[in-house]
Formats: structure tokens, sequence, C-alpha cells
């Protein structure tokens, strides 16, 4: 373009999904909190400086050796960055929230599994599995603005981030894609019960009448109060 730098908007990875209904944060926090940078916002817990390669290359770059002055890495790294900014071109976090769902934000894939077999430990109940576990999980793509704006944007399933970006933006956004990826754990849910409990309108249509035990009934009644309930507690 006449007049102005060309600039290349590299697409990064956003990967979300459910795990259970419930994580003990606390003791995630606890055990994850010497290995990242972690802040707890509310019922969300947040870590950065995940990606393997990015952290290497920043310890190698900031380490006493390769430093003016021989400072420590933890020091240059808290006077050099505001730690709730984020740099949408090559930093990396991602979002634990309490009610099982996950939000991953520039990470490599095999970092994300790690993460992931790393939380899984700390499931307090409903741990998410097989073809449930996949009909919660999806990916999109984020880049930085070009421009000057300070909100985030979303065409063509793709995110605009400006940069830098407070990371309580990207909290918000996390959130709304959080309930999405539970939605879909939900209809994944009602799915089965349809298949499962289709022969009752069948019998019915074929037979006029169905025999059932009362017992048996009365759990089925109760599957559906539980789905339900889960439902609107979300």
């Amino acid at each position: 373009v006449k007049h102005s730098e060309f600039q290349a908007l590299v697409k990064r990875r956003l990967y979300f999904c459910c795990v259970s209904s419930e994580i003990d944060l606390a003791e995630l926090d606890f055990n994850l909190s010497s290995l990242y940078t972690t802040s707890v916002y509310g019922d969300a817990l947040c870590i950065s400086n995940i990606n393997t390669q990015e952290r290497n290359t920043r310890n190698r770059s900031l380490s006493p050796d390769n430093s003016p002055g021989g400072g420590s890495f933890e020091e240059l790294d808290s006077s050099s960055r505001d730690p709730h900014s984020f740099d949408p071109t090559s930093e990396s976090v991602a979002f634990i929230f309490e009610f099982g769902t996950v939000v991953f934000w520039g990470l490599f894939e095999v970092d994300e599994m790690n993460l992931l077999d790393e939380i899984r430990k700390f499931i307090k109940i409903g741990e998410v599995e097989g073809k449930e576990f996949e009909s919660g999980e999806d990916d999109m793509a984020f880049i930085a603005a070009s421009d000057d704006k300070t909100s985030i944007s979303i065409t063509n399933d793709v995110l605009r981030i400006p940069n830098p970006c407070h990371i309580k933006k990207l909290l918000a956004v996390s959130y709304a894609i959080s309930q999405s990826t539970v939605l879909a754990i939900f209809e994944e849910r009602i799915d089965q019960k349809v298949e499962e409990y289709k022969f009752i309108p069948e019998t019915l249509s074929v037979k006029g009448s169905i025999s059932m035990p009362l017992d048996r009934i009365g759990m089925m009644i109760g599957d559906i109060f539980v789905i339900r309930h889960g439902l609107n507690l979300h």
C-alpha cells in the first residue's frame, strides 16, 4: 500500500473445551504456580508464560549471563512488562474456569495437551470424556488488530485483538466461549437421551400403549431433571 508499511497478520490458535463439572482451582493454582505465572480472577484461574518454546527463549534471553547487569529473570520480567497486558502476536495465556472449562490462547498443541492432563488431576466432579468431550471442544483463530481500535471484534470466526490487550478483556471473551462450550455438552446429553428413549413414542405409535415398571419410569424422569437442573444452573 502506498505510503504505508506492509504488515503480515499471523493467525494464532484459540482452543477451548470442557473437561468436567467442577475443578479445584485452589489446588490447581498451588501446583502450577511454580511452573507458570498464575492469577485468580473470581472463579477463573489465569495461566501465562505457557508455551515451552516461548519460555525457553525468554529464559535464555533474560538469564543473568545474557542480561545487562546480571539481573535475575524474575526481576527483569516483572519490571519490563505489565502483568495484566497480553501481546496477541507472541504471548500465550490460558483460562481455567471452576465450572470445568478451559480456554487456551496462542498455545502449541503439545502444551495444550500437557496442561489438560495436569488439569484433569484436579477434577472434583463430573469428568467429561469420549463423545461428550469431543462435542464440547472447538477452535478458532485470533490476530493482532492492525489499527488503533481498543475493542475486540470478530469476523468470519477470526477474533481481532488490540495490541496490547488487557487480560480482563480476554477473560470476558473466554467466559462467553466457556458458556457456549458447556451448552454444547448439554446438547450432546439431550441428544443421547432422545436416542435412548425414542422407543417410547415409536412403541406408542405402533401399539397404542407401553408397559414399563414404575421405577424405570421414575429413573427416566430423574435423568431428564438432572439435565434440566444443570442447564438452568449454567
